[in-house]
C-alpha cells in the first residue's frame, strides 16, 4: 500500500507546461493536419487544419512561404460540419477565390463559398465558388489531381508511423536537462525536455516514459496532451518530471503530430552525486 501511494504521489507531482487539449496524429485520409497547394499554383505556403471551438473544420496558415502578403495565424478557410460522401465527412464554409500566390492573398469581400472533403489518402479537395454569393458544387467524381473545378491540396508530411528521422526529431524533442547533478537530501530530482513547435506538422500530443536500468520497463507516468504554441508564443514548451529513484536515469520521448507521424528520442543521465 505504501508503494502504491508513493507511486500515486509521484504520478501527481509530474508537471507539463502545455497548453489546451488537442487529438492525436490523423489517418491519412483526413481534413485534419497540414497542407499545400499543388505546385501548378506556384505557391509555397501551408495551412494547418483543425477542429476548433469556432467551427469543426478552422484552417490557418501555418506557413507564408513566397507569399508575402499571408499573416501567419490567420484564418484561410472556415467551415462547418455539412454531410459525408464516400465515408468522409464534408464541408462548406468559406475560402480565397484560388489559391496561387495572388489568389490566396485575397481581401475579406473576395472570400467565396467553398465545399472540403478528402478524396484520397494526403490530399484534401477544396471546390471554390464562381462569386460571392455562388454555393459550387463538390467534385466527387474527377480522379486525385485532375479536377476542373476544384483543387486537390496535399499533406506536407508523411502520415506514417515509426521513430521518424532524427534530424526531424530533433526539431521536436531537444535540450533535455536536470536541475541539478546532486543528489537532494530529501525529494526528488527534475528532468526536463523542451518540445518544439513545426509548423509543417505541429504535435498534438507526446508521451514521456521514464526508467534507471536498461533491464528495466519504462514507466509510463502520464499521458499529457496538448498543443505546441505558434511561434509568436515562444515556439515550444518545457515538459518536467520530478523522479526520486536512485541511480542512472533513462528517459524516453515520443511525440505523435497531427499528421499522423511519430518521433521519438532518448536521453541518459548518470546517477547524481552525494554531498
Amino acid at each position: 500500500m505504501a508503494r502504491l501511494a508513493t507511486a500515486l504521489v509521484l504520478a501527481a507531482a509530474i508537471l507539463a507546461v502545455w497548453s489546451s487539449a488537442a487529438a492525436g496524429g490523423q489517418a491519412a485520409r483526413s481534413h485534419l493536419g497540414t497542407w499545400k497547394p499543388p505546385p501548378s499554383t506556384g505557391a509555397t505556403y501551408t495551412i494547418r487544419v483543425r477542429e476548433g471551438d469556432e467551427g469543426p473544420f478552422l484552417g490557418q496558415v501555418a506557413s507564408k512561404g513566397n507569399t508575402s502578403c499571408l499573416t501567419l495565424q490567420e484564418f484561410f478557410w472556415n467551415a462547418d460540419r455539412e454531410g459525408a460522401f464516400d465515408g468522409y465527412p464534408t464541408f462548406r464554409g468559406s475560402t480565397p477565390p484560388s489559391f496561387g500566390t495572388n489568389g490566396a492573398c485575397s481581401s475579406d469581400s473576395e472570400r467565396v463559398n467553398g465545399v472540403f472533403w478528402s478524396p484520397a489518402d494526403d490530399r484534401l479537395r477544396v471546390c471554390p465558388g464562381q462569386g460571392s454569393t455562388d454555393q459550387p458544387a463538390l467534385d466527387t467524381q474527377s480522379p486525385v489531381d485532375q479536377s476542373p473545378t476544384c483543387t486537390d491540396f496535399r499533406r506536407t508530411t508523411s502520415t506514417g508511423g515509426g521513430g521518424g528521422n532524427s534530424s526531424v526529431s530533433s526539431k521536436y524533442i531537444y535540450r533535455f536537462r536536470r536541475d541539478s547533478r546532486r543528489c537532494p537530501k530529501f525529494g526528488p530530482r527534475t528532468y526536463s525536455v523542451r518540445l518544439g513547435y513545426v509548423a509543417e506538422d505541429p504535435a498534438a500530443r507526446f508521451k514521456i516514459w521514464m526508467r534507471t536500468k536498461k533491464t528495466q520497463p519504462w514507466r509510463e507516468p502520464e499521458l499529457y496532451e496538448g498543443r505546441v504554441p505558434f511561434e509568436s508564443d515562444g515556439g515550444y514548451r518545457v515538459a518536467t518530471v520530478p523522479w526520486a529513484k536512485k541511480g542512472p536515469v533513462r528517459m524516453r520521448v515520443r511525440v505523435y503530430t497531427e499528421g499522423g507521424s511519430t518521433y521519438g528520442r532518448k536521453a541518459y543521465w548518470k546517477p547524481c552525486v552525494s554531498g
